[in-house]
This record gives structure tokens, C-alpha cells and sequence, in this order.
């Protein structure tokens, strides 16, 4: 590093190498998640969410990739919910979770009556927005402290 003093220089390389908060693009509604990933992440391992969001990663493998698939990118009988969670709007997903939905497909059951999915709905919505936003990689979180 030329024409910078070595002080200088260190600070930079330290700046450098400290993980970036990723944000998704500006929106009207505010994001439901923070994440933290490390520089060029390409897997979830290298990040960091807040506790909602890594509540709604449990429950979603917990309960929906059985069907929707691992990191919610869809399966041969569901679909992914990456494209769905930018198409549709939040009173929407709450329909959809609550009553289910029937598809082209296959049939989507209603979590209503599921307190380990329908206590866990806007957790699930931060965990599925971070995805869709791009903002989160594939793969497990972990927690911010």
C-alpha cells in the first residue's frame, strides 16, 4: 500500500476483512431481518441472522422443506418459495399459512391449528424474505449475539 503509512495500512486490511451487513434493496416496508455475512458468502454458514430469523429457519426445516425443499428452492410436487415470497404480499403468505392453498400440483396444509408452525409465522416470514431478497445464502445461519 503506497503513500499510506503502515498504521494506515493495517487499519485497512482490518476493515477489509470484517464481515459486511448485507441488506436487501430499499423498499417502502421495512426488512424483517438483519443479516450479517462474511464477504462473498455463498452459503448460510458464512452468516449471521437475528433470532427471529434463525427461529424461522428451524421452522422451516423443521416443518416446510419436507415438501418446499431444503432452503425453500421447491421440489417436484411443491413449489419454491423464493420467486413466491416476492410475488406475493405479506396478508397473502398469512392466507396462505393459515387456511393452506391447493396448487396445480398438490395441496398445501393450514398451520392454524399447529402451535409449533402458527406461533412462529412472522419468524418464518423474516427467515423466507431474507432468502428471497438474496440476501441469505442456503444453508444454516448462525445466531447474532
Amino acid at each position: 500500500m503506497r503513500g499510506i503509512g503502515p498504521r494506515a495500512a493495517l487499519w485497512l486490511s482490518v476493515v477489509a476483512a470484517l464481515p459486511l451487513a448485507v441488506t436487501a434493496p430499499a423498499t417502502a416496508e421495512k426488512q424483517p431481518y438483519t443479516v450479517q455475512c462474511e464477504t462473498a458468502a455463498t452459503s448460510g454458514t458464512h452468516c449471521k441472522v437475528d433470532k427471529a430469523t434463525y427461529i424461522g429457519w428451524r421452522t422451516y426445516h423443521a416443518f416446510c422443506h419436507v415438501c418446499h425443499a431444503q432452503d425453500a428452492v421447491g421440489s417436484t410436487f411443491a413449489p419454491g418459495l423464493l420467486e413466491r415470497m416476492r410475488e406475493i404480499d405479506k396478508a397473502r403468505y398469512l392466507q396462505s399459512l393459515n387456511e393452506g392453498y391447493t396448487g396445480q400440483i398438490g395441496v398445501m396444509p393450514a398451520w392454524k391449528d399447529n402451535p409449533n408452525v402458527n406461533k412462529r409465522y412472522e419468524q418464518l416470514y423474516a427467515y423466507l424474505r431474507a432468502r428471497s431478497d438474496g440476501v441469505l445464502p442456503p444453508g444454516r445461519p448462525k445466531r447474532l449475539q
